[in-house]
């Protein structure tokens, strides 16, 4: 089963505003990865695939020169200036990750919060 639908199927109805946009995350990538790699591949020609599998795979077990990650842009093998024309750059996907982040932080913080008040209310009346 495709993670978005596991998130559909598993998310409390209720709390549907606090999870992560999944589905947002997802398109907005798509399109600034597919928006790059057709600047790029206009100006130094595509990547293949497997240029790709091995990089991800190469990052994954650690593979890295030097003892530091590569940057996401080698990874996904696309210049980071390629965005620079792109209507949505992968920055701009990564501020959209991190407010997703923080949101789905703030919730669970106060869930938290409240869960342990009702925790020392309860210890109260024992």
């Amino acid at each position: 089963m495709k993670f978005e639908k596991q998130l559909r199927r598993y998310a409390i109805a209720e709390w549907a505003d606090n999870y992560i946009d999944y589905r947002r995350l997802k398109k907005a990538l798509r399109r600034s990865v597919h928006r790059s790699r057709r600047l790029q591949s206009s100006i130094h020609g595509a990547s293949s695939i497997e240029d790709l599998m091995r990089r991800s795979r190469d990052y994954s077990l650690g593979a890295t020169q030097g003892g530091l990650p590569p940057d996401p842009h080698q990874i996904l093998g696309i210049s980071p200036s390629s965005f620079v024309n792109s209507e949505t750059s992968l920055d701009e996907w990564y501020q959209l990750l991190e407010l997703q982040i923080r949101k789905v932080n703030i919730f669970f913080e106060l869930q938290y919060e409240d869960l342990e008040s009702q925790v020392v209310e309860t210890e109260k009346l024992v």
